[in-house]
């Protein structure tokens, strides 16, 4: 390289070789970037990220204005790639993906683009995208209809409750690069505390309700559209383990008492039972960023007396790690 009449040797790395290839190289504690094409046009631009020192903002913006319409000029085949790079930040990686997919978009006929960058985070055949959040769930619960034997005998009506609870949540989303661009699975924990209050009243001038606390665990396999978009929709079902614990309804039926003009209602129903159901579950959500937003559909596989849960739609944020 020639600067100011002196000569000076320099090791540039090479990113990407293709129809036009990428490379790097540092002078003077700086890191610079080369693009060139089939044809011998050569850019050359610095490392910069815009958001790095707003100071001189207006700087940066009419540095990089020549620095564009260059290297436009060595990628003409793709109108936008002026407009992508007044918006990002010129680094290794994000240069590197965008000569990587022109490459690939336009340039197949120079042959296959060869990456020399590793990329130690696709290397590796399993990545865990660990995510917490928290969420609201509107769920449903049936009690059917129960015989108490006193004189005379009573039978209460089936009862349904319905509400809106909250869940907490910490899971992983595995994505498989080696395999497949789109594969994931997924592994969820999560816990609800249960207050519902009943859909109809069951006791006069009582309010009915149901309680439950609740552990449960989802294992699915899902399908990502862009892993490497930063906003990256997603499908997901699966299996669900939920185990409900200290299950209680109040003032669930009254009772007659033969003699007394009036029912005497009672105060509770509680068993404490706890109990264990299989399910499925599908669901459809968004990672932006470090974001995981999703819905998910549960269908417990229920049955037997006593309470129940019949199925639950849950909504929630997460924050990705």
């Amino acid at each position: 390289m020639k600067s100011d009449d002196v000569v000076q040797r320099l090791f540039a790395e090479f990113l990407v070789q293709g129809g036009v290839s990428l490379y790097r190289y540092s002078l003077n504690g700086e890191t610079y970037f080369g693009f060139a094409d089939m044809e011998g046009k050569e850019v050359v631009m610095r490392e910069d990220k815009l958001n790095e020192d707003l100071t001189n903002y207006e700087e940066k913006l009419e540095a990089r204005r020549g620095q564009v319409q260059q290297v436009g000029s060595v990628m003409s085949k793709d109108p936008t790639v002026a407009g992508r790079l007044w918006k990002m930040d010129l680094t290794s990686n994000a240069l590197l993906k965008m000569v990587k997919r022109y490459n690939e978009r336009y340039c197949t006929s120079e042959g296959d683009c060869v990456v020399f960058k590793s990329d130690t985070k696709k290397s590796r055949s399993v990545i865990p995208h660990i995510y917490i959040g928290a969420a609201a769930s509107y769920a449903w619960f049936r009690s059917s209809a129960q015989t108490f034997k006193t004189q005379p005998v009573t039978i209460s009506p089936e009862a349904k409750y319905s509400g809106i609870v909250p869940t907490v949540m910490v899971g992983a989303d595995m994505t498989y690069p080696r395999q497949s661009q789109h594969l994931m699975t997924q592994v969820e924990l999560s816990f609800t505390p249960y207050s519902i209050k009943a859909d109809e009243q069951l006791v006069a001038d009582k309010e009915s309700s149901m309680k439950c606390t609740e552990l449960a665990l989802r294992l699915g396999v899902g399908y990502v559209f862009s892993q490497e978009s930063s906003v990256s929709p997603f499908l997901v079902g699966g299996l669900s383990v939920r185990h409900q614990m200290s299950m209680e309804e109040n003032n669930r039926v009254s009772i007659l008492q033969k003699g007394k003009d009036s029912d005497i209602p009672f105060a509770s129903d509680k068993d404490y039972r706890s109990v264990t159901h299989l399910g499925v579950y599908a669901g459809v959500g968004v990672n932006i960023g470090h974001l995981r937003l999703a819905a998910i559909y549960d269908l417990p596989f229920s049955g037997g007396s006593g309470l129940q849960m019949k199925s639950a739609l849950t909504v929630g944020i997460a924050y990705r790690f």
